[in-house]
């Protein structure tokens, strides 16, 4: 899974050996500039062909001195004793000093790239190759509220990853964009304009490649990112996964509720506006308020034998002590369910006229699913919403889910706590419906976050389960539910509930 990085290690190792040997004279006049002019080549192709990498910022600007003094023609200089001049002297300080300052910059690059290393996206395992588009989609009945102009209308973007026709050219490979490397980083940093193709990382699926014809029509499947920073690329393995096994999914990205969001017209959703919204409902918690709902989830936390409806309760008076912050919640999950709705109508609507989702989408068997705030409003869609075949909820949870009325369609939570209260809406749904507790995840662990912060792990925001053992239990779940209630074959959960795996622990009812 994660491809060899000495491409990286060649590039730092060429650009130390340049800044040294400049004053030191390791090498000859014509030896210099033959080093400097292979060291640049190599930057060359490397933004070429991998695309400006996060991680070698400080290496690029290393490179740019080594350009800057291979077009001067500068040498070291002959070699000096301490009888030469002031002038001399200064200069030899000048180059050494340029020396230690490069080689600063180097050491951050070589941080940066052992934290975040070079990796490829698993190959799915399915029996189908992978197609893809992008598809803007403007809803003429809902105003956006996260804009100025009131004239606006609610506007998202869609990607579609979809079972292909095999033999397609790889030379038209998706590229993910803002979940990649340190990319996800900068974006919160810098402008999305700026950062969009840094290490942009190869996909498997083919833009714009014919759809299988193996069936006359697939499932498809929604997915919802979390909130405020995801992207539907964070999950790209489990969406491929998905599409190689027969199924079309149609991933949003939720306009204004994600990083990377850009318009038809080139303007960058920005996400300070959230900050304004929420502050438009109302006073933020008062101390009083906020100490009253740390000691209600010390109380939780303490819990642990409680019912789910006993521990969803103190979780109500939880949410009580802090309205403004539960009221931006449920209409932020509230607005991803009015999309994910949205969605299902394009398939019955504008997108019948699509070749990919207008002949080959089954609009009959449509399952529902999202990762943190896209697994809650998943939970807010199924419940409301008779076209959701099935459903599943990625580690998603707000105290909105309490209020909703049972859940009528099959659904499964997949969790990285087990506390009571998290188990509410499966307890109290009318439908076939599974809980399961992923011992050792943390929440971003059932994202790729995993690839591009394996390395970081000890910090705490990934859990100590194993990273390929993580994917292939994920995949597996949600695979082999939806298998099961929207193109009814059972093999796969039938074997996750006859083997034993010690990472999980799951309930059904």
């Amino acid at each position: 899974m994660f491809p060899s990085n000495a491409f990286d290690g060649l590039i730092l190792a060429l650009l130390l050996i340049c800044v040294v040997a400049w004053p030191t004279q390791w090498l000859s006049d014509r030896g210099n500039r033959a080093l400097r002019i292979v060291a640049v080549s190599v930057i060359i192709l490397q933004l070429m062909v991998d695309g400006p990498r996060p991680q070698l910022l400080p290496a690029y600007l290393v490179a740019l001195v080594v350009g800057i003094l291979l077009i001067a023609n500068r040498d070291g200089g002959k070699a000096t004793s301490i009888r030469e001049s002031k002038a001399r002297l200064v200069q030899k300080l000048a180059r050494w000093t340029m020396v230690l300052g490069t080689g600063v910059f180097l050491l951050v690059s070589a941080l940066l790239c052992a934290l975040f290393p070079r990796f490829e996206y698993p190959i799915p395992s399915g029996p189908f190759a992978l197609g893809t588009k992008d598809i803007r989609l403007l809803d003429p009945s809902r105003l956006e509220l996260y804009t100025e102009d009131p004239d606006d209308h609610r506007e998202v973007m869609v990607r579609v990853t979809y079972p292909a026709a095999s033999g397609q050219e790889s030379n038209n490979v998706q590229r993910d964009r803002a979940h990649s490397d340190l990319g996800w980083i900068l974006t919160m940093l810098v402008p999305n304009s700026v950062t969009p193709m840094w290490g942009a990382i190869p996909t498997h699926a083919t833009v714009g490649a014919p759809i299988a014809n193996a069936h006359a029509k697939y499932p498809v499947l929604i997915f919802s990112h979390g909130f405020p920073t995801g992207t539907p690329e964070q999950n790209t393995v489990l969406i491929e996964h998905l599409a190689s096994h027969g199924y079309i999914v149609v991933a949003i990205n939720h306009s204004f509720q994600s990083l990377g969001y850009q318009f038809a017209d080139g303007s960058i959703a920005d996400l300070s506006v959230l900050t304004r919204r929420e502050q438009s409902l109302g006073p933020p918690q008062s101390p009083q308020q906020l100490a009253e709902e740390e000691s209600i989830w010390t109380r939780i936390a303490a819990a642990t034998d409680a019912t789910p409806a006993a521990q969803a309760e103190l979780v109500r008076k939880a949410a009580a002590t802090n309205p403004r912050g539960t009221t931006f919640n449920s209409m932020t999950h509230q607005l991803i369910s009015e999309d994910q709705r949205f969605v299902m109508d394009a398939l019955n609507g504008v997108l019948q006229t699509d070749p990919v989702l207008g002949a080959h989408s089954d609009v009959d068997r449509i399952g529902v699913f999202g990762l943190s705030a896209g697994g809650t409003a998943s939970v807010v869609t199924c419940s409301a919403d008779t076209r959701c075949g099935a459903g599943l909820n990625l580690d998603g949870f707000q105290p909105l889910l309490l209020e909703l009325p049972p859940l009528e369609r099959p659904f499964m939570h997949v969790s990285s706590t087990d506390e009571p209260y998290r188990m509410y809406p499966y307890s109290q749904s009318t439908a076939p419906s599974y809980f399961v507790h992923v011992k050792g995840a943390r929440h971003l662990d059932f994202t790729d976050a995993m690839l591009t912060m394996s390395a970081v792990k000890q910090i705490g925001l990934l859990g100590p389960i194993d990273t390929l053992r993580m994917y292939a239990l994920t995949n597996h779940l949600v695979l082999g539910f939806f298998d099961r209630y929207l193109k009814g074959r059972g093999e796969l959960l039938d074997q996750l509930q006859k083997t034993k795996h010690p990472e999980l622990a799951v309930s059904f009812k």
